[in-house]
């Protein structure tokens, strides 16, 4: 089970739309306008997608590597780490602004947030998109073999 560069060049695809939306979301103000229609649960799920597939095809390769039998289990195990360690920073840094100077440029993002709701929500959306992101891979598998 080989790894092509189409896989790569998707994952790499992916993060491009996910920085180019995030620009004109900050340009256009979409993060407010679209809060009501879930464009910022949009992004979560759009992030942990590229989280889920960044870390199956790290897990691939490395299993490969080792010439190690793959294990569904221990693949979501480390996909849900990923996404508890990448979400977690990101609200920690959302809640925390206000005690750092340097985190000022987060500010904006917590005047959209609804406290423990948004985060746990914002986590949901993440995992979602990480399981997406895992499905994507099985699903790329069966087309390249």
């Amino acid at each position: 089970m080989r790894f092509t560069v189409w896989y790569w060049l998707a994952d790499l695809a992916l993060l491009a739309l996910i920085f180019g939306l995030n620009y004109l979301a900050w340009q256009n103000f979409w993060y407010w306008r679209f809060s009501h229609y879930g464009f910022d649960k949009l992004m979560h799920v759009l992030a942990g997608l590229f989280i889920g597939i960044t870390v199956t095809g790290v897990w691939v390769w490395w299993r490969e590597k080792q010439q190690r039998p793959m294990k569904v289990g221990e693949l979501l195990a480390w996909i849900g780490l990923a996404v508890l360690a990448v979400g977690g920073v990101w609200e920690i840094i959302e809640r925390g602004y206000r005690h750092h100077e340097f985190f000022y440029w987060i500010k904006p993002f917590t005047r959209m947030t609804d406290g423990w709701i948004d985060s746990t929500l914002d986590f949901i959306s993440d995992l979602l998109g990480a399981g997406l992101g895992a499905l994507s891979f099985k699903l790329w598998n069966k087309t390249k073999n």
